[in-house]
């Protein structure tokens, strides 16, 4: 049985990260290289005390004992960040992914139900749209056929290249702060799989608000470190890497953090994704190994209920 991860080569993926990471492991402490890396307070709350989880692969995962915020402590650097973004082997190979055909028909889906939640939230009169991390350009293509006006910012230069010669839509190349964006200019903003790639979302987030009318909508899509996906598998999760999600929100951190930027929460919403690996290891595999039988141990019911 070819699992998830084989099916949109998802596995060749998380090698060639696992590769790449290596790099930044002080080989003597088997931890992230002090060159490499900040210590830096919660990057929710500025708290400075902090309780381990676990480390993996090198990468530490604490959880501040104020806010209850979960993030990588040590972090990669900024510079370091910025220079695997713009081009390394696995985020070029993430491209590659992203426009598979097998990705491209779950995302279509996925990105649809988004835009519908946004119009339901929307004037349909308003129709300025600003896609952060916007990756193929997919859901641009979505919202534009949808009759919306809209723009980029991604720091993969290859992806940059890859919208603009198939789309023609205007995508900047460059980190979101430095993108030359109108103030008081969208209706709606977008930032799907970013807020845990950030070092200091706070200021991300601030920036944008101040590009955002003041009605306009921002809708952000990040991992939920509280989902059952997470609970489960713990760090055997692919979630958690270390090096690109940096940090890892529950609904409570995650509208703290909205609230205390003053924005109005209409929406906030959770899905159960992952349930193969889910299944394998509650049956005692590795959540990620192809598994031939996946149900066979489990109660119909059960699986139909779940």
């Amino acid at each position: 049985m070819i699992n998830f991860e084989q099916k949109t080569k998802r596995d060749i993926y998380f090698k060639l990260l696992e590769k790449e990471n290596k790099r930044l492991i002080d080989q003597k402490t088997g931890l992230l290289a002090k060159k490499y890396s900040n210590f830096i307070e919660c990057p929710l709350c500025a708290f400075n005390r902090f309780k381990k989880l676990f480390i993996k692969n090198g990468f530490t995962f604490v959880r501040c004992l104020k806010c209850k915020l979960v993030y990588v402590n040590p972090q990669v650097n900024e510079y370091t960040i910025k220079s695997f973004y713009s081009s390394s082997k696995a985020n070029n190979f993430w491209f590659q992914i992203m426009c598979s055909k097998t990705e491209k028909k779950w995302k279509a889906e996925y990105y649809k139900d988004a835009l519908r939640l946004i119009e339901k939230h929307c004037s349909k009169n308003e129709r300025s749209f600003l896609d952060v991390g916007c990756g193929n350009g997919q859901f641009m293509k979505i919202a534009s056929k949808a009759g919306w006006n809209i723009e980029g910012v991604e720091l993969n230069k290859k992806s940059v290249e890859f919208i603009k010669a198939t789309y023609g839509y205007t995508v900047y190349n460059t980190e979101i702060t430095e993108a030359p964006l109108k103030d008081n200019f969208y209706n709606v903003i977008t930032m799907f799989g970013v807020l845990e790639h950030l070092n200091n979302p706070i200021q991300v987030l601030k920036f944008l608000k101040k590009k955002l009318k003041k009605e306009g909508i921002l809708l952000a899509i990040t991992p939920n470190v509280y989902s059952l996906y997470s609970m489960l598998l713990r760090e055997k999760s692919k979630t958690f890497d270390g090096r690109n999600h940096l940090i890892y929100f529950s609904r409570e951190t995650l509208l703290r953090l909205f609230k205390s930027l003053r924005f109005s929460v209409v929406s906030l919403d959770t899905v159960l994704t992952g349930k193969e690996n889910i299944f394998k290891y509650i049956q005692f595999y590795e959540p990620y190994e192809p598994i031939n039988n996946l149900y066979g141990l489990l109660d119909k019911k059960f699986l139909k209920d779940f």
